[in-house]
């Protein structure tokens, strides 16, 4: 079903944020919200003359742009530059699933996830920065296709729920790896640290 795995990342994210993180956590509050209202707003769609925009496609460039305001020209030319290669490669995959879906082993949301985790991992250096390419890469990929569809009157529902599960999949995985990284350089600095320790007569 559409949008289960989307709600279950989502919940479990919350879950976290709000009981398990540490309360001296600087953003906690903030991602709390944040998330809860996503997981509010992930069927409500804003009527429009021409279509229905889906709120939580706003609620997502909301938070982009909040994310990247900060930052210099330049970091934010960096966000851009990767942006577009998430989208480039988001809509030609998307292209080759429609044209010659044979390709497609292991399921859309499974191999888009994968090589959205990759690309991220490649371009940028930090948790933050992978989120918000990723996010942005995607969204703007599928706003892409819809309008490249739109050209050939191909019905398409950008940002679907099964849009949503891709983005809480790779961004999942992005966290999770990072993470893992995080615990095992934690282990090594301990080991090292025991080892010079021992080492001292």
């Amino acid at each position: 079903m559409e949008g289960a795995v989307f709600y279950w990342f989502l919940w479990l994210w919350w879950v976290y944020t709000t009981f398990l993180m540490r309360k001296t956590a600087p953003h906690r509050l903030k991602l709390s919200a944040g998330i809860l209202l996503v997981i509010t707003c992930g069927k409500v769609y804003v009527k429009t003359p021409l279509f229905d925009v889906p709120l939580v496609g706003i609620l997502l460039v909301f938070l982009i742009t909040i994310l990247t305001y900060p930052n210099h020209f330049w970091r934010m030319l960096r966000f851009a530059a990767s942006s577009l290669i998430l989208m480039s490669a988001y809509v030609s995959f998307r292209l080759i699933e429609l044209y010659d879906p044979v390709w497609v082993l292991f399921g859309r949301t499974a191999m888009l996830s994968a090589s959205g985790f990759l690309l991220v991992q490649i371009l940028e250096h930090n948790l933050k920065s992978r989120i918000v390419v990723l996010i942005g890469g995607f969204l703007s990929g599928d706003i892409l296709f819809a309008f490249l569809l739109s050209k050939h009157a191909i019905p398409y529902e950008s940002m679907s729920l099964g849009f949503l599960d891709l983005i809480a999949c790779a961004s999942t995985l992005t966290v999770a790896w990072t993470g893992f990284c995080q615990m095992t350089q934690a282990i090594s600095n301990s080991i090292q640290q025991r080892k010079r320790r021992q080492a001292i007569p």
